[in-house]
């Protein structure tokens, strides 16, 4: 989780982030900055062959109140093809919240 991303909330979680006036606004600027083609360029140049991306499950959409970012994936894929690095996409947040963490979209008690 990117703390400065629920400055000024009361969100402890994407979950609840996802109530607050302006959240999808605000979470799209955050993605669109966040990893950007320059990432992964660096990554090649210091002889990396490959990255890591976790994604939570609703990355295609389809789960709200989580909002969806396929088409940002898609960019990460292509520039990772560009850069000739090899990508390994880590299912990081699971249905229902696997752990009841921050980091797995949902704090609490497992759905």
């Amino acid at each position: 989780m990117t703390p400065s991303l629920f400055d000024a909330t009361d969100a402890v979680d994407e979950y609840t982030f996802m109530s607050t006036p302006d959240a999808a606004a605000r979470l799209q600027s955050h993605r669109e900055t966040f990893i950007t083609e320059s990432d992964m360029a660096w990554i090649a140049e210091q002889g990396l062959d490959l990255v890591r991306l976790p994604v939570g499950h609703w990355v295609l959409g389809g789960d709200e109140p989580y909002l969806g970012a396929a088409g940002l994936l898609d960019a990460a894929m292509d520039w990772a093809a560009t850069y000739e690095l090899a990508v390994l996409l880590d299912l990081h947040a699971a249905s229902g919240s696997q752990n009841g963490q921050d980091h797995s979209g949902r704090v609490g008690p497992r759905l």
